[in-house]
């Protein structure tokens, strides 16, 4: 059979994708250079440049350059020298901004100042600061707008290259584009669910990851993405609540920015759709973990606070503590709450219709979602088909992030370089688009640089500030839709993690209290879907792992002790069955014997209370009925609502019951032929009684024969 050739259109989103993974990854490099030729195993020599400080540059202004190499080899490398080039004309499209960074295509113009560059011993990097003067910079006379900067490393024994861009600004930019932003305010990815008291200590103190992510974006033009688990989290401490996590709501509730909500632990969407689970998850409840005497104030935070449950306080006379149901846990004041965004890239066509049937109407999606639009950046409002979705520039946010994860000055400033330089071409089009950028779920996030990136985007002339509405507000560009989709052993990976929680589920039945358990593996499982597990996919697999094991243990943990065997002798008797529970929960569970023969017969079960951490013996009462012999008695447990909990176990035993007849007879002749043996000796004594002579008459008639006479006769 002939293969049918990939039709055009199929090519073409293909070759787009394709571009648009190698751009992503250019974007997403520490630093823009072309390393010296070296063998892969022996490591590369790399070089950054950038403009320090700020890429915009203006009349009169000297050119600081910071220039950083990186020496990977397994050898150093002699001192040498950089030089700098500046070319005079300028980059007029994005297009051409994209070759000569990602390809080194164009002019890379005249060079205009030098500078020593040391030694560098294998392993090590070398930063190194040059400033041109003004007069040397060639851009006196230049036309303003973004113009290619390269460094080289000239005169040692490797040679490596870099090239940035610097936005030069004489008064006469024209143009503007209306830049909207969003950031997420996210911890590191979870498997619990619920952030710890000291987690929240740490991340909401002066210097913490949160009050440090709050005060990068706080009254600045940037909507706010909330994980509700942050909120969750601090409002189950009630009263115990650190202080610093209290006083960090409270800033949040007052911020002027748009917030809306991410998913409960940010868990991933597009993969719960992916995986068939018919809505998106939510948490069960919180009732594990509410202490009703930590609520005598009200929940931190504001939004929005329905009538609390009132539950007696236990050590309190018939007060009443106020325990918050678990709307209230996570409610908030949102903007607007019909948003969703998935993780970048990870979005197939039905997930769509899931967002939207979960009243999820618009989706943030990243350019690898859509296809390109032919001519001048469109706006981000987009339909597509039935959906509407507002679409990141692919480019802008890659710079985002890429400053925003920034380990040093040079990477940072050379993404600042590349976001000026594609703010300001955009700006040049025409038509002043509204544009969306996108701060990342980065794992190791510096929000210092987001507030000093901020500070950049704020001092260009042709960026107009926009928010989150009016970039879904704007007249939609209508966009085709690729289908990306996340990795089949993502997927495969989420079902079976979404089967062990319906199995833990049933077993929760046994549990005297079962949402000690349901409520925990709610969370515990939207925390493990996190997007920010996507990044990290080698963390994902041991946590995944580590809840596989603890489940599995947990399903184990309450079962019927194997028994030796036992020997039967009555016709009526009880079986005794020990039931071990190792999980920390208290446990109900029915016993059932099931005889192998009809020798022995259960008339009924048993139900049995075992303690956390402990065992018990309990006696399943029995009937022998039909002769002796061996019987295997296959022991069960169930819940009360009939889930099988653990495995069966088969108890050997002997049964000898008609000894129980035979043990009476003998028994009863023994006290039959006792009771015969007494009567017996009755008899012949009273018969030796009455057959021998009166002995007592006897000796009174030998006594009256030897009395002497007396004669009493007068003479």
């Amino acid at each position: 059979m002939v293969a049918e050739s990939i039709p055009a259109r199929r090519r073409g989103r293909l070759l787009f994708t394709l571009l648009a993974a190698a751009l992503a990854t250019a974007l997403a490099a520490p630093g823009t250079s072309i390393a010296a030729e070296e063998d892969e195993a022996a490591g590369t020599v790399s070089l950054v440049v950038a403009v320090s400080s700020t890429p915009i540059v203006n009349p009169g202004q000297p050119l600081s350059l910071g220039v950083t190499v990186s020496n990977d080899t397994d050898t150093s490398i002699a001192a040498g020298e950089i030089a700098v080039s500046v070319d005079s004309g300028v980059i007029e499209s994005r297009s051409d901004l994209a070759a000569w960074i990602d390809e080194g295509a164009g002019d890379a113009g005249s060079i205009v100042g030098r500078t020593p560059s040391p030694s560098i011993p294998a392993g090590g990097t070398a930063t190194i600061t040059l400033t041109v003067p003004a007069e040397a910079t060639l851009l006196t006379d230049s036309p303003a707008g973004v113009h290619r900067v390269s460094a080289t490393l000239e005169g040692s024994d490797t040679e490596a290259s870099g090239r940035t861009t610097l936005t030069y600004d004489d008064g006469t930019l024209g143009g503007a584009v209306d830049l909207a932003l969003a950031t997420p305010l996210t911890v590191p990815p979870q498997s619990r669910g619920l952030i710890s008291a000291d987690d929240l200590a740490t991340w909401t103190d002066g210097f913490g990851l949160l009050s440090r992510q709050l005060d990068a974006v706080y009254g600045r033009p940037v909507a706010i993405a909330i994980d509700p688990m942050i909120l969750a989290s601090i409002r189950v401490l009630g009263d115990e609540a650190p202080e610093s996590a209290i006083a960090w709501l409270e800033r949040l509730a007052s911020a002027p920015n748009e917030i809306f909500p991410l998913s409960y632990a940010d868990a991933d969407i597009a993969v719960q759709s992916q995986a068939g689970i018919p809505t998106p998850l939510v948490p069960s409840t919180f009732e594990d973990v509410l202490n009703p005497d930590r609520f005598s104030d009200p929940l931190p935070g504001g939004g929005a606070t329905p009538e609390p449950t009132a539950t007696p306080a236990p050590e309190d006379d018939g007060a009443e503590a106020t325990v918050p149901t678990t709307e209230e846990l996570v409610a908030w004041d949102y903007t607007r709450t019909d948003l969703v965004w998935p993780g970048a890239g990870t979005v197939a066509l039905p997930d769509l219709d899931y967002f939207d049937r979960a009243g999820l109407t618009t989706a943030i999606l990243g350019s690898a979602n859509v296809e390109p639009v032919d001519g001048p950046t469109p706006n981000a409002a987009s339909s597509l088909g039935g959906s509407t979705a507002v679409v990141t520039d692919a480019a802008v946010t890659a710079a985002l992030q890429r400053a925003q994860e920034a380990t040093n000055e040079t990477d940072w400033a050379a993404a600042n370089a590349r976001l000026v330089a594609e703010l300001g071409l955009i700006a040049t089009e025409g038509r002043a688009p509204t544009v969306l950028g996108l701060f990342t779920r980065s794992t190791t996030p510096t929000p210092n640089r987001v507030e000093a990136t901020l500070a950049i985007i704020d001092g260009m002339a042709t960026n107009r500030p926009a928010t989150l509405s009016q970039a879904i507000g704007a007249p939609p560009e209508t966009r085709t839709f690729i289908d990306a989709g996340e990795s089949t052993e993502r997927v495969a990976a989420v079902s079976r993690l979404m089967s062990m929680g319906e199995s833990l589920t049933e077993f929760s039945s046994a549990l005297t209290n079962p949402v000690l358990l349901t409520a925990p593996e709610s969370r515990s499982t939207l925390a493990l879907l996190g997007v920010g597990w996507l990044s990290d996919t080698e963390g994902w697999n041991t946590a995944m792992s580590a809840h596989e094991s603890s489940s599995r243990a947990t399903l184990s943990s309450v079962q019927v002790l194997p028994s030796s065997q036992i020997n039967v002798w009555a016709s009526q008797t009880e079986i005794p069955v020990t039931v071990e529970n190792t999980s920390p929960y208290d446990v109900a569970v029915v016993i059932d014997l099931n005889p192998s023969n009809p020798r022995l017969v259960v008339d009924d079960t048993v139900t049995a209370s075992v303690g956390p951490k402990s065992r018990t013996v309990v006696k399943v009462p029995v009937e022998a009925r039909i002769g002796n012999g061996d019987v295997i008695l296959d022991t069960s447990l169930t819940s009360p609502t009939g889930v099988p909990i653990g495995t069966t176990v088969r108890i050997p035993a002997n049964v000898q019951a008609e000894w129980e007849g035979i043990g009476a007879v003998v028994i009863a002749s023994i006290v039959f032929i006792v009771f015969g043996l007494g009567v017996w000796r009755t008899i012949r004594r009273r018969r030796r009684e009455r057959d021998a002579p009166d002995e007592s008459a006897t000796e009174t008639d030998d006594a009256e024969n030897d009395t002497p006479r007396v004669d009493t006769t007068d003479v």
